[in-house]
């Protein structure tokens, strides 16, 4: 049984990086009827859409399984307390610990806060797109054309409304100039990040928890008064958490696997074999910003200088012909 539960964690903590959202994977675990963590016990308040015997999986609990620091072999220590630290445990990791960093900085990164009711329905939603005017995220709206009679899907401005582009014509785009993006044959490059610098920072994390560690079980063991330990706790925790922040802004992006099996010759094949969610994670990855402009000329058809595709730096920029 123990066996079958390490299965699921990893399980979730690859589809996660695999691009997966929060939601699919609930509702994946859900139609599979896989036992949700607290399964059988009945609750005195539960959450919504959750059985009573807490047999439904719900976001809150996938995540809060994928993150938890006993899939690599920590407990926590004096948890609330000033002198709380990751120590490990007496049972053995189910999750690789590079991946369960990445899944960590993916699921606990504040731009992940943006997102609103509807807003995974359309490419450049979910803040991947923005107003060229005010810089406000985009949604999407229906509006009429006067001349026809007809409504058509636009991506406006959130805000403002400063701008309004047909989303059809703009996703076409957008997807060609990723797939030329992916086609680079310096992709690699382009995804590799900071390497040695996230090295270097990675090695401070490690030394520093380490210490923290140490000065926890020397306080457990006697070796050290409780004085001595907020002493240490207090200078180091600034440091790790500086540490920790280096790491972070270095990093390559946590969906790097999923990226590297789209890239290449292939590319327009496998950018056509992806979700919604997928697309969008291949897209951060590369640091991608679309930002959406007021039409620079008059007339039907769709201009694409009012669309700027924006890779993470000047370096990555991309020039594909504009697709008809």
């Amino acid at each position: 049984e123990k066996h079958a539960e390490a299965d699921v964690v990893r399980w979730i903590v690859d589809e996660l990086l695999a691009g997966k959202s929060l939601a699919a994977v609930r509702d994946d675990l859900n139609r599979r009827r896989v036992p949700a963590p607290g399964a059988g016990h009945r609750r005195t308040r539960r959450a919504k859409g959750q059985a009573d015997d807490g047999s439904r999986w719900g976001k809150t609990s996938v995540k809060k399984l994928a993150i938890r620091p006993a899939n690599i072999g920590l407990r926590i220590y004096h948890r609330g307390r000033p002198d709380e630290a990751l120590i490990p445990a007496a049972w053995p990791k189910i999750v690789d610990p590079d991946k369960h960093d990445r899944v960590v900085a993916l699921l606990t990164d504040p731009g992940r806060t943006i997102e609103r009711p509807g807003s995974r329905q359309h490419l450049l939603t979910w803040g991947v797109g923005e107003c060229g005017v005010c810089g406000a995220h985009l949604r999407v709206a229906m509006r009429g054309n006067s001349r026809h009679g007809r409504k058509q899907q636009l991506y406006v401005c959130e805000a403002k409304a400063c701008v309004g582009r047909n989303l059809a014509a703009v996703d076409r785009y957008v997807e060609h100039q990723m797939v030329a993006l992916m086609r680079r044959p310096d992709v690699a490059d382009l995804l590799s990040g900071s390497s040695a610098k996230a090295a270097e920072a990675l090695t401070r994390v490690t030394t520093l928890r380490a210490r923290l560690t140490q000065a926890a079980n020397d306080y457990a063991d006697g070796h050290i008064e409780a004085a001595q330990l907020r002493i240490i706790t207090t200078r180091l925790k600034p440091q790790l958490q500086q540490a920790e922040a280096e790491a972070k802004a270095y990093r390559p992006s946590p969906h790097l696997e999923l990226v590297m099996a789209t890239v290449g010759d292939l590319a327009e094949r496998r950018w056509g074999a992806l979700d919604l969610n997928q697309r969008r994670a291949v897209m951060q990855a590369f640091g991608v910003r679309v930002v959406v402009l007021p039409a620079q000329r008059r007339g039907p058809g769709f201009d694409p200088a009012s669309v700027r595709f924006v890779p993470r730096s000047a370096d990555v920029a991309v020039a594909a012909p504009v697709p008809n």
